[in-house]
């Protein structure tokens, strides 16, 4: 009588763990998918914020006035950057940029009211000068943003995935 194995308890022997293999493999790409998922929500969610500063910047460029209708929407799309930036971008976001504008907005309202030529000059001269700071923030905005908007670009090369930082190159300031 034979006492070698039948060639099918060779083949029930390796499937088991072939498939625990395979099973792991797929779970290790859903894992990395999700972890692209959330890294491009983030993303999503900071470029939303990023858009609504320059939409400021550019209303501000293109009129001179800052609108209550665009401070308000600039306002009301710049909320959640408290969540997804650190302090001092949310810092620069609500205080220096929003408030710049509504000195703007303040100035502007107050230049029908003044009597004096002198006064009406100085306060001509300041909306200027902070529309003037206003449309230089779009390179600011640059430098702020840049490392929260950094995102990794994800090339395909058959069945794994491998990450290339993007290269950009920046003007010097």
């Amino acid at each position: 009588m034979d006492c070698d194995p039948h060639w099918t308890q060779y083949v029930s022997a390796t499937l088991l763990p072939a498939i625990a293999v395979l099973g792991l493999y797929l779970a290790y790409q859903q894992w990395q998918k999700a972890r692209y998922r959330v890294k491009l929500d983030l993303f999503e969610k900071r470029l939303a914020i990023y858009r609504a500063a320059t939409q400021l910047i550019g209303s501000i460029a293109a009129s001179g006035k800052a609108s209550h209708h665009a401070t308000q929407r600039y306002l009301a799309k710049t909320r959640e950057a408290k969540w997804l930036f650190n302090d001092p971008i949310h810092h620069y976001l609500k205080e220096d940029l929003y408030g710049a504008a509504l000195r703007l907005q303040t100035l502007r309202a107050e230049h029908k009211e003044i009597a004096s030529k002198k006064d009406r000059k100085k306060n001509v001269a300041d909306q200027a000068a902070i529309s003037e700071w206003i449309v230089d923030q779009c390179k600011t905005l640059d430098v702020l943003f840049d490392p929260f908007l950094r995102f990794p670009r994800v090339a395909a090369s058959g069945s794994h995935f491998r990450i290339h930082a993007l290269s950009r190159t920046r003007p010097p300031l």
